[in-house]
């Protein structure tokens, strides 16, 4: 008897040892604001009574080509949340991955590293990888390239490879006067599309507080039968050229 109660405690205190109580849990999520810059926050949470010093937050995934982390001290008050922006990195495109948080916590105890896998209640982690998956695949067979904007029309090269080009879809800011100006069929050769634009709707909110905005998002089968978005994005000087056109277009300027 003697012989099993030291079993039982010495089993319980590496148990112990082995599973800390967590000084904090940790979520993931994006803002409007980080979707189009592939940024996401890491919330980390102090679920104890006391304040508690995050030395260091960092993301690894199996989605990632590597890992990213946060690595300023911030003091989180008792029951108190602090939101740490990171840069995604490229997606890996690898099946079944698996996502965990390392926190670094400084207390009156000392540092403890904290391996904890995040909650993401949007799904966001794999919307991310499923989207430039995706727009890599793409991009592998097919060309769709905004080349600038003359009055209200977008210039795009369009070359679909052996992937078949779809419908142009809406922004939060314009709408395709033609959704189907970039159909083309697989195979067919490449040429220069123009895309007339028209308001969405004219709403000056919108328009200073614009985060996605320019990003075009259009109808793309592959030839492995995969349909979804790919987005086409827009260089800086075409995007100024948007929204000056939004403003003319609604008699904002």
């Amino acid at each position: 008897m003697v012989r099993e109660a030291a079993a039982a405690a010495f089993l319980l205190a590496v148990s112990a040892c082995a599973s800390p109580s967590p000084e904090v849990t940790v979520s993931v999520y994006q803002t409007r604001s980080d979707m189009p810059l592939d940024k996401i926050e890491i919330q980390v949470h102090n679920v104890t009574s006391e304040p508690v010093t995050v030395e260091r937050a960092q993301l690894r995934s199996d989605r990632f080509v590597t890992e990213t982390s946060w690595n300023e001290p911030v003091e989180i008050p008792a029951g108190a949340a602090v939101d740490l922006k990171v840069q995604m990195p490229a997606a890996s495109c690898l099946p079944d991955p698996r996502d965990q948080v390392v926190v670094s916590v400084r207390t009156d105890d000392g540092t403890q590293d904290l391996t904890l896998v995040p909650e993401d209640p949007l799904g966001q982690l794999d919307k991310y990888s499923a989207a430039r998956c995706f727009e890599r695949d793409v991009a592998s067979t097919a060309t769709l390239n905004v080349e600038g904007l003359r009055g209200d029309r977008l210039q795009v090269v369009v070359d679909p490879g052996q992937a078949r080009i779809g419908a142009m879809g809406t922004t939060i800011l314009f709408r395709p006067r033609n959704p189907g100006a970039l159909r083309a069929p697989a195979g067919s050769e490449a040429d220069m599309r123009q895309v007339v634009l028209r308001p969405n709707r004219c709403d000056a909110h919108a328009l200073a507080e614009d985060k996605q905005g320019t990003y075009f998002p259009v109808s793309v089968t592959l030839p492995d039968g995969r349909s979804g978005d790919y987005t086409m994005t827009v260089d800086q000087q075409t995007r100024v050229g948007l929204y000056r056109l939004f403003a003319k277009q609604c008699g904002l300027s």
